[in-house]
């Protein structure tokens, strides 16, 4: 097969004047709806060209869509207690104790379920490595229940066909094959007390999916004779699927990438926490670095830790989606991890994906991650959306409700018209940070982009660009800042950006003009209003928390000009733009307070 995807390439003099003034007068205010609106709940074109991937999956799964159903005299009635010992087309139907296929090696097997119920230790299961068809056919509902893995084939296992499928494992996993397994058409049910699906590389189209399960959703994992990156294996590809998944383990792990293209993902994982001590740190396989402080078992940001008492890390990884790395074992045998790869996290296509993970939502280690023409609703006691290389996000409804973090990045870039994002976090916003590389940088070229943000609102380590769109940031409170890095350049777009900390980077430029107030608490829920010499209103927020800060800038803004800030139809400052960056006020007002929240949306 091809290489399917290539990750996206990121590319990454100051006046002082206060005029303070206590008058009342009135407001000529326009409309900002477009600005202070909740994200489009869908985006009504799918900019995404056709890739390779599509090309390749669907050369895949044609043959699966033509299949013809021959006729009953052409397709052997398999009896209960009757081994299948060779190629062939057959029907199952009815009731059976379990169902073994000793085909030699290579045999390609065609099996019609028409209402069948297998109830067994094994429902079905192959000895040599074969290709399964399983079609099902006139509509039926098929149910198989076992205490082992429900469906266990060596080789291939393909399921199509119009029908129900239900599978269920009270002690293994319920779909296993060894090398590649599709889903076409059909809808499959599978509850497991392990995985629910595993496969070295997992296609689907046009089907439906329910997995109830006590591990991984969905597990795609190469086999240790993979040392190096590949795009062959290691895989999940959903398109057009209705996709749900309660579990857990994570929702989907894949080691080399997962590509969603259009349906509806809803995944949901909880995680079960460990108190510190060393014998859950060996029973767990845990360090002191997985262990965070928080009395409700919630991760919380704590930098300054000198003791593990009331800490708690999570038994296993519960993330929603999870890409990579290849592991494998050397000669020694000592677990290896492939770092240098394509890792990917791709959701497009106009899907609709829900997350709700105690763990992180999306997260690829040693990757990236690119969203685009889709719509996403994440709640995460974590990070909503992790990747240790780039985080793209273009023309995308993202609403990240709850979070640790809420959008990470080595590199950070959100672009389009058509995006519209709102983030929650309990500590920053939008970080471009990793563990990997030393430079770091967060690009906004268009969009809507709201936060409300614990610590930092935008923490970009190295360089922050705002280059165009809307951007409006709320809540740090003392040690935190709305706007953080190195290097600050606003270029475009509209910027309201507030906190309780007066504390801006040195390293803060403009070339748009732009300027930063200091002064007096404005209490949540004021009425902020930026008016020009004309009484015209260029943007309208009501603020949600307080603050004291209030960096500004607008395209219709002009050095020489004055604009005023107004709380409801009071004056809080008139502000003299005497420069392209202009502040008023003391560079360290605000102090603590204020940025405190809890968890939930807007």
């Amino acid at each position: 097969m091809k290489k399917v995807i290539t990750p996206l390439l990121i590319l990454s003099s100051v006046a002082l004047a206060a005029c303070s003034l206590t008058s009342t007068r009135k407001v000529k205010r326009r409309s900002n709806a477009e600005y202070d609106s909740d994200p489009i709940s869908h985006i009504t074109s799918d900019e995404t060209s056709k890739t390779s991937a599509d090309e390749t999956h669907e050369e895949q799964t044609q043959e699966e869509q033509e299949i013809v159903v021959p006729s009953e005299e052409e397709r052997e009635v398999v009896e209960n207690g009757v081994e299948i010992s060779a190629a062939g087309q057959y029907t199952l139907k009815g009731e059976y104790t379990g169902v073994s296929i000793t085909a030699p090696e290579g045999s390609e097997i065609y099996i019609y379920l028409d209402g069948v119920n297998i109830n067994a230790k094994k429902a079905i299961s192959s000895d040599n490595a074969i290709v399964l068809h399983f079609v099902l056919i006139n509509e039926s509902t098929n149910t198989f229940i076992s205490t082992k893995a429900t469906i266990d084939v060596v080789g291939e296992l393909r399921i199509s066909g119009k029908g129900i499928l239900n599978v269920q494992s009270s002690e293994k996993k319920g779909i296993k094959a060894t090398t590649s397994l599709m889903i076409t058409q059909t809808t499959v049910n599978v509850t497991s007390a392990d995985d629910g699906i595993k496969a070295e590389k997992f296609i689907a189209e046009g089907c439906k999916i329910t997995i109830n399960c006590q591990g991984d959703g969905i597990q795609t994992e190469c086999l240790d004779s993979v040392t190096s990156f590949t795009a062959n294996t290691g895989y999940v590809y959903l398109k057009d699927v209705d996709l749900t998944i309660t579990g857990t383990g994570d929702g989907i792990q894949a080691d080399t990438y997962v590509d969603i293209n259009g349906g509806t993902i809803n995944i949901t994982t909880t995680g079960t926490f460990v108190s510190y001590s060393e014998e859950n740190k060996t029973t767990y396989e845990l360090t002191n670095d997985d262990y965070k402080w928080n009395s409700s078992h919630k991760r919380v940001a704590s930098d300054s830790i000198h003791s593990y008492t009331n800490m708690y890390a999570l038994a296993n990884s519960v993330k929603a989606i999870k890409v990579g790395p290849i592991k494998y074992e050397d000669t020694n045998p000592v677990e290896q991890e492939v770092t240098n790869g394509d890792y990917l996290i791709s959701i497009r296509g106009l899907a609709n994906v829900t997350l709700n993970s105690t763990d992180d939502a999306i997260h690829t280690n040693y990757g990236n991650v690119s969203i685009g023409s889709a719509n996403l609703n994440i709640t995460t006691s974590d990070d909503g959306i992790h990747a240790d290389y780039n985080t793209v996000l273009e023309n995308t409804s993202i609403v990240i409700n709850d979070s640790y973090e809420g959008i990470e990045g080595q590199n950070v870039t959100i672009d389009g018209e058509a995006t519209n994002i709102v983030v929650t976090s309990q500590d920053d916003g939008v970080n471009a940070a990793s563990d990997y590389g030393s430079s770091y940088t967060c690009n906004i070229n268009n969009g809507y982009l709201r936060v409300k943000a614990g610590g930092d609102g935008l923490d970009a380590n190295t360089t922050l660009n705002i280059n165009g769109g809307t951007v409006i940031i709320e809540g740090p409170g003392s040690g935190n800042g709305s706007l953080d890095a190195d290097q600050i350049n606003v270029k475009g777009g509209i910027v309201f950006a507030c906190s309780n900390n007066g504390m801006i980077e040195s390293g803060f430029s403009a070339t748009q003009p732009t300027f930063i107030y200091n002064g007096s608490s404005l209490s949540a829920n004021s009425v902020i209003t930026i008016t020009d010499s004309s009484d015209n209103a260029l943007y309208t927020y009501t603020l949600k928390l307080s603050c004291s800060q209030i960096i500004f800038s607008h395209p219709d803004m002009k050095v020489g000009s004055t604009y005023t800030i107004f709380n409801g139809d009071n004056v809080v400052t008139d502000i003299s733009m005497t420069s392209t960056l202009t502040r008023i006020g003391s560079s360290s007002g605000g102090g603590p307070g204020g940025g405190g929240f809890g968890p939930g949306g807007w």
